[in-house]
């Protein structure tokens, strides 16, 4: 009887996590569909003056966030944890994430001609082309973060973005 049941246990656990994957997947699809979009009166507003770009990690837990000035230098570059980030939505203009439990978990880089500043974020804003799709978001993200909060997930190893070297993330660089 036994044998049998930890036969069954040990079946079901694959199933759980590719369940888990393809789920992520599906949001990452989803929010990806609407941060793309190059319209909007976000876009409108101010997404037409930067190249923007976003990407995920490879478990899809991490989202990697670029907005480069399109008649400038200046470039800023954040890491966002989605396990250890709180999104949400309060009626402005943008997604907001917030560290969990006040620590700044936001690995955050500015970059510009003699500029590179370099710190943790405690929380930041996500550009959102169009505004209706905001509550959209902010739900998707937090279906993310629940599909992520894994307690035996080891964290990411090493700061976000290494003295010398540049962040790999973002489809515009």
């Amino acid at each position: 009887m036994w044998l049998s049941l930890l036969l069954v246990c040990a079946c079901a656990g694959p199933v759980v996590v590719r369940g888990d994957t393809e789920a992520k997947r599906d949001v990452i699809t989803y929010i990806d569909r609407l941060l793309g979009r190059e319209q909007g009166d976000g876009w409108a507003r101010t997404g037409q003056y930067f190249a923007w770009g976003f990407d995920f990690s490879r478990d899809g837990c991490t989202l990697n966030m670029t907005r480069r000035e399109l008649t400038g230098s200046r470039v800023l570059r954040q890491t966002i944890p989605l396990d250890r980030t709180r999104p949400g939505w309060d009626g402005g203009s943008s997604v907001l994430f917030a560290c969990d439990h006040g620590n700044a978990c936001i690995a955050t880089l500015h970059e510009g001609v003699g500029l590179r500043d370099e710190y943790a974020a405690r929380q930041t804003r996500v550009f959102t082309p169009d505004p209706h799709d905001l509550p959209k978001l902010a739900d998707a993200f937090t279906e993310l973060k629940r599909l992520c909060d894994d307690p035996y997930r080891l964290p990411p190893q090493g700061p976000a973005f290494p003295r010398g070297q540049d962040f790999s993330g973002g489809a515009y660089q």
